[in-house]
């Protein structure tokens, strides 16, 4: 008699936890769900507040300032708000954007700490999602330093999961460039030169090449590392004593994995030239 109270009270107990553990994955699906919601529209509306198109300067009166950067986009003069980027988080540092690519976001910087925009959004409030970020050891105003940008791969393929893409040398053949909009220098192109994928437990020695100013390093050696990490060779050579921009996502084939895109600042020459 009593072995039986005791059955049927594990069955009783068994089917709350189960209740339990399914509302709590259908609780923790719908907050996923919301999240995604909030991150897409939030960054839509930033996008829509970050170009203005010259048209629309015009009627409101402004002018566009040194500090105004303009990009032609399906033919349109276009203009990037910067400042009011700034305005609204101070520890905005820029815009990336990648042509032809859905990458097209704000990067920020908080000084001391890697890992406050990995889980707060572009207004400082909490969403998986987060905000690309630039290293905290990164000096923009260095020119011969490592830029080194993180984001999100998220499954739904937004943020940074486009730079999956470029494991495929075909891929960097029609996207060769990455555009980053600051308030010191306005546009920016960096051409892609190497696509490599590192472990993140492993390859410590590398990442701190990368996290630091290039011009510490022997260039030749810092090169040598890059070319042993790559997934192939581009048709872009690295160049002594430039600027780069590295990309940096999680890569999904093997645990703790890194997928790095490295691009170059192009010449002044060379914007000439195209």
């Amino acid at each position: 008699m009593l072995s039986e109270k005791w059955t049927k009270l594990k069955y009783v107990v068994l089917f709350i936890i189960s209740i339990y553990a399914f509302w709590t994955g259908i609780s923790q699906l719908y907050h996923n769900l919301i999240e995604e919601k909030t991150a897409k529209a939030e960054y839509q509306n930033l996008r829509k507040l970050v170009y203005e198109d010259k048209e629309s300067n015009r009627l409101a009166k402004t002018v566009p300032t040194s500090k105004a950067v303009h990009n032609r986009k399906k033919n349109k003069e276009r203009y990037i708000n910067l400042d009011l980027m700034y305005k609204k988080n101070q520890d905005f540092v820029g815009w990336i954007s990648i042509p032809g690519e859905k990458i097209d976001y704000p990067v920020v910087q908080k000084k001391h700490d890697n890992k406050y925009y990995l889980n707060h959004d572009f207004y400082k409030r909490k969403n998986r999602y987060g905000v690309p970020f630039l290293d905290a050891g990164c000096d923009m105003e260095n020119s011969e330093s490592n830029l080194e940008v993180y984001g999100h791969h998220m499954k739904d393929g937004s943020m940074f999961a486009g730079l999956m893409k470029y494991k495929h040398k075909e891929y960097l053949k029609k996207h060769p460039e990455v555009l980053f909009y600051t308030k010191e220098e306005g546009k920016t192109v960096f051409r892609i030169c190497a696509v490599c994928k590192v472990n993140g437990n492993k390859d410590n020695e590398f990442f701190n090449y990368f996290r630091n100013n290039t011009a510490l390093y022997d260039f030749s050696e810092f090169q040598k590392k890059v070319e042993e990490k790559q997934l192939y060779v581009s048709n872009v050579e690295m160049v002594e004593g430039g600027q780069f921009l590295t990309l940096v996502t999680c890569e999904y084939s093997q645990d703790n994995a890194r997928l790095l895109v490295v691009a170059q600042k192009k010449k002044l020459e060379e914007k000439k030239g195209c």
